[in-house]
């Protein structure tokens, strides 16, 4: 609320500042005028769409339009209260203030619509950044088929990773202790670190999903517990990790390290380093273990890009499975 209270007011005080500073540089009016065309409106619209693509380049295109239509309302507002306030400082007719206001005061005009896009700048991008809607959760204790390994190979192949569930893994032989580092058998296998380190956390029971998603919200790797859309998954990351980082930004605060939020009965758990994201989400109940996996799958991961890529990595999936 603090936020939202704080950015109307940043946009109030520079709305009043571009209202007076026309009157004080041009008190002489009819110095000033041009007429009216429609040609200036489609410059001004088209000045408008240039701005918000600018402000997010992955907007769709109804998202532009919608913040070029904000644009264009608040400027003709700002013209409504110029001429307002010309009606009463030079006494004409409130009408002809309007239309000098709006589209003749070319100070005014040239001013307030250079300024528009930028005093509404975060308006325009809560206008262009609109989150996908996950469609399903799984529900916790929820059984799911094991999956055989002539499936489990498949999915491999395309990156993509099953595991069975708690109860149909306790049938299977484990070892006399729980190992909370890769097994050999994991090192051994023919897999990049990103399968290594999404493998290694997922051996949780409570993990419901672990994807590793590069710079452009494309997953790298994922396990998935679940009737779980990865595809749906991936971007939230991102998109998460960058509100936050915005509001923290707000206060002058650096952009965290660790996201964790609880919803419902689920835990979404978001990491972020410099060429990726790890999210997982897992049961909401305490894990220490779960944690203690996370921080080595992120090691896993910072260590393979390291020894292939040497720390410089502009991640994306094709260069992973190339």
């Amino acid at each position: 609320m603090k936020s939202n209270t704080r950015i109307n007011q940043q946009i109030l005080l520079y709305s009043l500042l571009v209202l007076i500073v026309p009157m004080i540089l041009y008190p002489q009016l009819k110095s000033s005028m041009v007429r009216a065309s429609v040609f200036y409106v489609i410059l001004e619209i088209g000045y408008y769409f240039s701005v918000a693509y600018f402000l997010n380049r992955k907007a769709k295109f109804i998202h532009v339009v919608q913040a070029a239509g904000v644009c264009l309302l608040f400027r003709i507002s700002l013209g409504a209260v110029l001429g307002l306030l010309l009606a009463g400082l030079y006494i004409i007719p409130v009408k002809t203030a309007l239309i000098i206001a709006i589209v003749k005061f070319l100070p005014a005009v040239i001013l307030h619509t250079g300024v528009s896009p930028f005093i509404l700048k975060p308006i325009i991008e809560q206008v262009l950044v609109v989150p996908r809607v996950p469609r399903h959760i799984p529900q916790p204790g929820s059984r799911q088929p094991l999956v055989s390994p002539t499936q489990s190979s498949s999915v491999f192949n395309s990156n993509t990773t099953v595991f069975p569930s708690k109860e149909q893994r306790a049938t299977q032989p484990m070892s006399g202790k729980p190992s909370y580092e890769p097994t050999p058998q994991a090192q051994k296998d023919d897999m990049n670190g990103f399968d290594m380190a999404s493998r290694y956390i997922a051996e949780d029971a409570s993990v419901q999903l672990v994807v590793i998603v590069d710079n452009e919200g494309l997953p790298l790797s994922n396990v998935v517990r679940g009737a779980i859309d990865v595809e749906d998954w991936a971007p939230m990351a991102l998109l998460l990790h960058e509100q936050n980082s915005q509001v923290l930004n707000r206060w002058g605060l650096v952009a965290p390290e660790r996201i964790s939020l609880t919803i419902d009965e689920n835990r979404i758990i978001i990491s972020r380093e410099e060429s990726f994201s790890l999210m997982v989400i897992s049961k909401r109940q305490p894990n220490d273990i779960l944690d203690i996996r996370i921080s080595k799958g992120l090691n896993i991961i910072k260590k393979y890009v390291d020894e292939r890529y040497g720390g410089s990595l502009v991640v994306n999936t094709e260069s992973v499975y190339a």
